[in-house]
């Protein structure tokens, strides 16, 4: 008997012992809250989940991303450094402005050489990057880099304005769409809104001309308020036109031959003597020929009742003259046709030797909701992933409708010589006095001399 009750005793004490080895009851649960918050941060710095790998690479590691100035002043990229390298100890970000002239110059020359002092660039066009993709100079964005955020995510118009020859070279930060800016006071005024008090969408060029006119202001013989301007300066010019062609032309603005600019249909023609007719009859300034600010000055001013040009100038006059006061209309036909995206990417050169913690800088901060939103919501750059639109405003919302199933303007090798050429003949025709029918010859001889070709 003796003998029984000290081997039960013995067997009391071992399994008390291991109960509290195992941090059993109350006692215990500070180790296992150590190691359960030691294991989250593992995960929320590493989103492959793969255990600590990830971050004993990049620790130590420096990343220097470049944006062009007005991205640093419009996205909170600063933020987004800060808060990568919370995430990730021992991560260094450093964020500097680019050249904001002879940018490609500066990098070609670098990375001709086989160095560079950038691990990762933000702002490029499509045309700012094709000269890089054709010197073998980036790092593609492949099938893993997707497998975070897939490719079906993206806004598709803006993400394949980073293909070129079939592979991805950029991925978009944010978005434009060429669209009607209206000023939501003046549309109600001239009684130019739906039953719920929202800005109509004119149907063709003629219902866009009716609203101008009752949009136009004239007092003792001097118009206070213009109806509609239109941005003709730097590459506005095409972009404008394009977008103002591809509405009406059934998504159409290039020839069959899909390389010529179409400056000879009767839908090219239509568009020209639109833009005349409202410079005649007094409907619109002239001032946006020579200054690419004038009309979005004067929207802010409530100088003009409607502008056309990229979506953003809402977001921004809405800071000057109140919130919901300027909203987006799609322009005649572009929202059954789409009109004209462009978009401002991101992309690595292939000598940074940080490429895959610049990925995961994309993947982590600039892809992030939280960035795309604050940007949009503060200045109208559109967000580059669909579902991000959910919660923003009605009018960002319709601009989503219009993005899906727009246009990228044609990237030709010399595109500087096409603005020259359409901002010379179009100028003349709207403040010399030039018709229609000799500025539709005369663009069209004057391409045809032009040295240029569609970038593959």
């Amino acid at each position: 008997m003796n003998r029984k009750f000290l081997v039960v005793g013995l067997i009391c004490m071992m399994v008390a012992f291991v109960l509290a080895g195992c941090g059993g009851g109350n006692s215990g649960g500070g180790n296992a809250s150590k190691q359960n918050n030691s294991n989250t941060k593992n995960v929320s710095a590493n989103p492959n989940n793969d255990s600590s790998k990830q971050e004993d690479i990049f620790t130590g590691k420096t990343l220097v991303v470049s944006a062009q100035s007005w991205i640093i002043d419009k996205w909170p990229l600063q933020e987004a450094a800060e808060k990568f390298m919370q995430d990730h100890p021992g991560v260094k970000v450093e964020v500097k402005p680019a050249p904001d002239k002879g940018e490609a110059d500066a990098y070609i020359l670098q990375w001709s050489q086989g160095t560079t002092n950038v691990d990762l660039a933000l702002g490029g066009s499509p045309a700012d990057i094709s000269p890089y993709v054709a010197k073998d100079f980036l790092v593609e964005f492949d099938d893993a880099f997707f497998s975070k955020i897939g490719k079906d995510k993206f806004v598709q118009p803006l993400l394949q304005q980073g293909v070129f020859k079939g592979k991805q070279y950029s991925v978009p930060l944010l978005g434009e769409v060429i669209s009607l800016n209206v000023n939501v006071d003046h549309m109600k005024e001239a009684g130019l809104v739906d039953a719920n008090g929202q800005p109509l969408a004119p149907k063709d060029w003629n219902e866009l001309y009716d609203f101008a006119q009752k949009l136009t202001k004239v007092e003792n013989g001097k118009t206070v308020r213009y109806g509609l301007a239109v941005d003709w300066m730097t590459n506005f010019i095409t972009l404008n036109y394009y977008s103002g062609l591809v509405g009406t032309n059934n998504g159409k603005f290039l020839l069959d031959d899909g390389k010529t600019i179409d400056f000879q249909s009767d839908k090219a023609k239509e568009l020209l003597e639109f833009w005349q007719r409202i410079v005649n009859d007094g409907l619109t300034p002239t001032d946006g020929v020579i200054d690419v600010n004038a009309g979005r000055n004067a929207l802010k001013a409530g100088g003009v009742s409607m502008l056309w040009t990229a979506s953003s100038r809402a977001q921004e006059s809405e800071a000057v003259l109140g919130e919901g006061k300027v909203v987006n209309v799609p322009l005649p036909g572009t929202d059954q046709y789409g009109s004209i995206v462009f978009t401002h990417g991101m992309y690595i050169p292939k000598y940074s030797k940080n490429v895959e913690l610049a990925k995961v800088f994309i993947q982590e901060q600039l892809l992030d909701k939280y960035g795309q939103q604050w940007s949009a919501t503060k200045f109208g750059k559109l967000p580059v992933i669909t579902e991000y639109y959910n919660d923003l405003s009605p009018g960002i919302q319709s601009m989503l409708k219009v993005m899906e199933h727009s246009h990228s303007e044609p990237l030709y090798q010399e595109q500087a010589k096409i603005t020259d050429l359409m901002h010379k003949q179009i100028s003349y025709m709207l403040t010399e006095g030039q018709s229609v029918e000799q500025t539709m010859d005369n663009l069209s001889k004057g391409f045809a001399d032009l040295d240029v070709h569609i970038v593959e």
